[in-house]
């Protein structure tokens, strides 16, 4: 082999470990400030890292009957029944006491999230989550056990 193939070889070779060098510096020191940035808790996160408030939907109903929550809440009703569960504004059939709610406006996309209404079925063992932006008593029931009843108070 000439003497200048093996120096090109070699300038080849200190060039390619270098550069493997030089990228695993800098993912370790991108790792190194991502950890930093992750142990950092902003008052902001600590402010949003309060539960949202939780109904429970059991085989006996929900759990508890009575919520009172604020203004722009987003409650999340669980379903750790047996059975599917339909979280639905009163009055069974129709879910019209939750303003723009009405159970003929269920699967219409511009409606969906701002009616107080699953519109489907949660399984056992699924959360669905509605947020209450109306002040108000707002009476609620299982479309699926009409008997199931609660009440959420929004301030």
């Amino acid at each position: 082999m000439k003497p200048s193939y093996i120096l090109i070889g070699i300038v080849i070779a200190v060039v390619v470990v270098g550069g493997v060098i030089m990228l695993q510096s800098n993912n370790n020191s991108q790792l190194s400030s991502f950890e930093e940035e992750e142990n950092m808790t902003p008052p902001m996160m600590e402010e949003q890292s309060q539960p949202s408030p939780t109904v429970v939907y059991t085989d006996g109903g929900y759990s508890p009957k009575e919520l009172a929550i604020k203004k722009g809440d987003i409650v999340t009703f669980r379903n750790e029944s047996s059975q599917p569960m339909w979280t639905a504004s009163a009055m069974h059939p129709n879910h019209t006491a939750y303003p723009g709610t009405n159970i003929t406006n269920c699967g219409k996309p511009a409606m969906m999230g701002m009616m107080f209404d699953a519109c489907a079925v949660t399984s056992a063992g699924s959360s669905w989550m509605f947020q209450f932006n109306e002040i108000g008593e707002w009476g609620y029931h299982n479309h699926m056990q009409a008997s199931h009843t609660g009440n959420i108070i929004v301030e």
